[in-house]
């Protein structure tokens, strides 16, 4: 008979293994033009986001190393260059019937609209990252913690860590393609495709 104890350590260690579902987006800084804006200006209580957004899929930008050939002792080696960020942020965000996220992002491209064309920021440093955000990309065990899109309250008696959040610096919003509105498509979900760019991103972790 065949032992099956190697099969069940195997299932245990595909448990272990991060999933690419249930990611969560948390602004934890707002841009400076939306300091007095709705949805931008109040945080939630007991939520480290300003607002957050549950996703469909995320397309993270990649990191990469450019390389150099030289000549040494008569060898052609290569050796690194600066590191690189490359590509942009592609998140597909689901709505809700508070429409929060629609109106929120509409507002944050006509924040940058305005500021482009009126440049009212008092200091250097505010108008450089005036229309800039900081976001967390972080995976959750659990999403009932901290209710996505809307403001709910978090619930105190679910226990969830977070063992990798994808910080990212310096976002802001390119582009927003909103869904075809058919009929035909009965129970569709409501979703926006987004595009951003960055400045650069860092990785945390924690222990579970």
């Amino acid at each position: 008979m065949a032992k099956i104890k190697p099969l069940l350590r195997q299932v245990g260690q595909i448990q272990d293994i991060l999933q690419t579902t249930d990611w969560l987006v948390g602004i934890i800084k707002a841009p400076y033009i939306l300091r007095d804006h709705p949805y931008w200006s109040d945080k939630p209580q007991n939520s480290p986001y300003i607002f957050s957004f549950m996703t469909n899929s995320i397309s993270l930008p990649n990191l990469q190393i450019q390389t150099q050939e030289i000549n040494l002792n008569g060898y052609r080696v290569r050796i690194p260059l600066e590191a690189q960020y490359s590509g942009e942020l592609s998140i597909t965000l689901f709505e809700d019937q508070n429409v929060r996220s629609i109106i929120a992002v509409r507002e944050w491209f006509q924040a940058i609209h305005d500021y482009r064309r009126q440049r009212r920021v008092s200091s250097e440093s505010a108008r450089q990252n005036a229309y800039k955000a900081n976001i967390d990309i972080s995976l959750h065990t659990h999403a009932a913690k901290i209710s996505p899109v809307n403001r709910s309250q978090p619930n105190p008696d679910v226990n969830v860590k977070v063992p990798l959040t994808f910080r990212m610096y310096g976002v802001f919003p390119t582009g927003m393609n909103l869904p075809e509105l058919n009929s035909q498509k009965t129970g569709e979900p409501f979703m926006l495709n987004m595009t951003f760019s960055y400045d650069y991103f860092e990785i945390e972790t924690e222990k579970l």
